[in-house]
């Protein structure tokens, strides 16, 4: 499941709004994502489609290894003087119905919390808001809980990294997630977020500290 993050360059508005997210409607910014192989399986493309004081909507289209569109869906940015919220509760609705669409049955879904919350100031040690996402899926008569708890999340150092779409100097956050669907399964994840661009790259890990699937910033444009 694609638990959205977003990167990209932003203008004036949203320097004065936010330090990490872009505001500006015409940014464009691509996301690649790979298997625990390392293998690329889907890549999204984002575009922000209407921006004002504070706010930004953003288009996401995710595509599969073949070219086929699997999610088209939009999200939107809130920010105050304090914080970002990212609200995800469409994209993770899509997302289930795209996952459980090769059924024949009607699917809908209906999430609630889906909102991802990141303080403007960040420094090294600090303590984030915690997010717990539960989601409610029926499948023709079959019905379906989902929960993912992200929890213990913090920044945990600073580093300059390189992916497809440059060099970054990093913010790097780490936190635990626990997601619950047919049986629990328990992670890691960090995040390494530029100041002036966004999250550039991220990796979760299982209970052992494997590499389970990461998510690369290969392109932006403004």
């Amino acid at each position: 499941m694609f638990i959205v993050v977003l990167v990209s360059c932003f203008s004036a508005l949203g320097q004065s709004c936010s330090d990490y997210y872009p505001m500006e409607k015409g940014v464009s910014f691509e996301l690649t994502h790979f298997n625990d192989k390392g293998k690329e399986d889907a890549v999204r493309r984002n575009t922000i489609i209407e921006d004002s004081i504070g706010v930004a909507v953003i288009n996401t289209v995710v595509t599969d290894v073949n070219g086929k569109e699997t999610i088209n869906a939009e999200y939107k940015i809130t920010c105050d003087t304090e914080n970002v919220t990212i609200d995800i509760n469409e994209v993770l609705s899509e997302t289930l119905k795209s996952a459980l669409s090769e059924s024949d049955k009607e699917v809908t879904a209906l999430v609630i919390g889906g909102n991802l919350i990141v303080p403007n100031d960040l420094k090294q040690e600090q303590i984030l808001p915690n997010s717990d996402i539960e989601m409610d899926v029926e499948v023709g008569d079959l019905k379906l809980k989902f929960r993912v708890k992200t929890t213990d999340r913090k920044v945990v150092g600073e580093e300059r990294i390189s992916v497809p779409a440059g060099n970054f100097d990093c913010i790097v956050i780490s936190q635990k997630v626990e997601t619950k669907m047919m049986m629990t399964k328990r992670g890691e994840s960090k995040i390494w977020l530029a100041q002036g661009v966004g999250v550039v790259k991220q990796e979760d890990y299982d209970e052992q500290g494997k590499v389970i699937a990461s998510e690369k910033l290969t392109k932006f444009s403004k």
